[in-house]
This record gives C-alpha cells, sequence and structure tokens, in this order.
C-alpha cells in the first residue's frame, strides 16, 4: 500500500514576462506538483508544493523560487499569476509533440 500521494496540474497563467531562456514577451502556464500523505493514492495531507511554468515559445521548464511559491499559493486567484523572471530557475527543455 503506497503512503504517499504525489500530484502535479494546472495551477494557473502568468502574467506577461520576459522568458529567461529564448527572451520572448509570454505568459506561461503554471504548474502546481504536490507532495503529500494518502491512502490509495487519495491526498489526505500535504506537505510540499513546488510551482513550475512553462514557456509556449521554447518549451522550457522552470522552477519557480521556494518563497514566491509559497505565497502565490496563497492567493485564491491564479488566472494571472505575477511571478517575477529573476524567480525561475531553468530546470530543462521539454520535448515537443510532434
Amino acid at each position: 500500500m503506497k503512503k504517499t500521494a504525489d500530484a502535479i496540474g494546472t495551477f494557473g497563467e502568468s502574467t506577461t514576462l520576459t522568458c529567461p531562456q529564448c527572451g520572448k514577451d509570454v505568459n506561461m502556464k503554471v504548474l502546481r506538483s504536490s507532495n503529500g500523505i494518502g491512502l490509495f493514492g487519495v491526498s489526505v495531507y500535504n506537505y510540499k508544493h513546488d510551482l513550475f511554468t512553462i514557456c509556449p515559445e521554447c518549451c522550457a521548464l522552470f522552477n519557480v523560487d521556494a518563497d514566491v511559491s509559497k505565497d502565490l499559493a496563497k492567493g485564491t486567484d491564479h488566472l494571472f499569476l505575477d511571478i517575477p523572471a529573476e524567480s525561475l530557475t531553468f530546470q530543462q527543455i521539454l520535448p515537443l509533440k510532434g
């Protein structure tokens, strides 16, 4: 029986910002990764949340700084999240679907 519940899902979209990888002004998709304790894949208590962004132009994946993520997760309006470009850490280029 698995005692952890890990999930990743859409969290919203950023306000317009300049992608640190390709330099284009874009609205990035924001994803939230959650780790927690659960039973049979159902989360009972989430103890860690991370935010990630994906540039729609170059498919670069970025991790959002932990302090910024924590502040953004407190809000209820996730449509246009104000994420400073300097809080993004490059992770990898995601492969394009063909």
